[in-house]
């Protein structure tokens, strides 16, 4: 299969978002990047993607994925094609 076969790419924001919103599929992802089995990813919660601003001037900072782990860690996720 080439690439012209696919519908959307997981590299367009809009995609992996949506990818993201699986359970499965998230955790999964969060362990292959964290070189962790499954298992060891208990839960994972999307958080809003819109980053408070400290004053009306700073700039609005909107994430791909936002994710909170079991143990309180936050994880910020952005595609990023090179």
């Amino acid at each position: 299969m080439t690439k012209s076969n696919f519908i959307m790419l997981p590299t367009v924001d809009s995609c992996f978002k949506e990818l993201m919103q699986n359970p499965k599929v998230r955790k999964g992802f969060i362990s292959a990047l964290l070189n962790l089995s499954p298992d060891e990813v208990e839960d994972t919660v999307l958080l809003p993607t819109l980053l408070s601003r400290d004053s009306a001037d700073d700039k609005l900072g909107i994430m791909d994925v936002r994710v909170l782990l079991k143990d309180g860690t936050q994880m910020n996720m952005e595609m990023q094609v090179k």
